[in-house]
């Protein structure tokens, strides 16, 4: 496999974290108090990793998966900030993902605007090859609905047809977008770029069967997961983004439904995020993160906490020849990136702001 692919498999999932306080209590033996049971139950975590883990240092996990094209990270650390802040944070989504590969991004109004992709650029070398592209055959992750606008709207023998790509394509996302704003996973894409078509829907249904941890402890936030916009999140917020990010050899567009929910103080969880991934044109067939704030048992303070984020995302990488040896190597450098996210979530978090 290529360098730039397997750097690509080194970034496959997005935002792994765990935040904790600035002196925790020691992780007694066999604690049965949250979230050190559910770190035992469905991440397999030692006793040695909770110790660690409180300590201050980062966990990173590679779960097991039954799909073959799944990948299932997770992460912690501690961070010496409430949660407020990282909600704070992470509403600013913008900034909140800067990095040198994530190329551009943008949220979405509410509804969705057409010029809130203004700024989305497709490269030249990704628009010529569309010319091609048929139903069972392309070079980008398209609905057939998609292809049939591309070879009726594009004149592809004009100087300006690069263009007039990349115009068509932030007009098809936008209707794809609004469409999902309205309607819900319902409208979720069937992807017809291979001879067989990829149900996005179905696709985020497997991956919710695959978390029975939602069901165990988040029923109602796993029902909104899964009949948006018909089940109803009383105090949660909504909001869509895009991105344009490196990813091995081709930039991935992307479009991400986050739902942020505060949960009661009767629980030691007080904020989850989902983040669904609802399009995007290469590597992935879909993604779902979840990160979690929650207080430490015994600490008496607000101000720090354990922010846990597991991703279970669908590559279509690791199909076909050697995916042995393509999980072999995303499994060695995903842990390793993972601490290394880790570490550089807690300073962004935890960093002062210059007066």
């Amino acid at each position: 496999m290529e360098s730039s692919d397997a750097g690509f498999l080194k970034r496959c999932c997005f935002l792994v974290w765990v935040l904790a306080s600035c002196v925790p209590p020691a992780v007694a033996q066999g604690s049965d108090e949250e979230p050190y049971t559910f770190l035992r139950k469905y991440i397999g975590c030692s006793q040695s990793d909770l110790s660690a883990l409180s300590r201050g240092e980062p966990l990173a996990k590679i779960l097991q998966t039954d799909n073959p094209i799944e990948v299932a990270v997770f992460g912690a650390i501690r961070v010496n900030v409430p949660a407020e802040l990282f909600i704070q944070k992470y509403r600013d989504i913008v900034n909140f993902k800067k990095s040198k590969e994530v190329l551009q991004i943008a949220k979405f109004a509410q509804p969705p605007a057409l010029e809130d992709l203004q700024s989305l650029a497709l490269d030249p070398a990704e628009t010529s090859s569309l010319k091609n592209c048929i139903v069972g055959s392309c070079n980008m992750k398209l609905t057939s609905q998609m292809i049939d606008r591309l070879h009726r709207e594009v004149n592809w023998s004009a100087s300006g047809s690069n263009q007039q790509i990349t115009e068509l394509f932030r007009s098809m996302l936008f209707n794809y977008v609004a469409n999902y704003w309205a309607k819900g996973n319902e409208n979720l894409a069937v992807y017809e770029d291979k001879k067989a078509p990829v149900r996005l829907g179905a696709q985020l249904r497997s991956l919710l069967q695959a978390s029975p941890y939602l069901k165990a402890y988040l029923p109602e936030f796993e029902t909104y997961l899964a009949n948006y916009p018909i089940s109803r999140l009383p105090g949660g917020e909504d909001f869509i983004y895009w991105s344009k990010e490196q990813f091995g050899v081709k930039p991935v567009v992307s479009v991400s439904h986050v739902t942020i929910d505060k949960i009661g103080e009767e629980s030691n969880m007080s904020i989850v995020i989902g983040s669904k991934q609802i399009f995007a044109n290469h590597y992935f067939t879909t993604s779902l993160g979840l990160a979690a704030f929650t207080r430490i048992p015994g600490s008496g303070t607000k101000s720090s906490g354990y922010l846990m984020y597991l991703n279970r995302s669908r590559v279509d990488l690791l199909s076909g020849f050697f995916s042995f040896l393509k999980r072999w190597i995303l499994n060695r450098r995903l842990r390793q990136g993972l601490e290394d996210n880790l570490r550089m979530m807690k300073k962004r978090l935890e960093r002062q702001p210059e007066h």
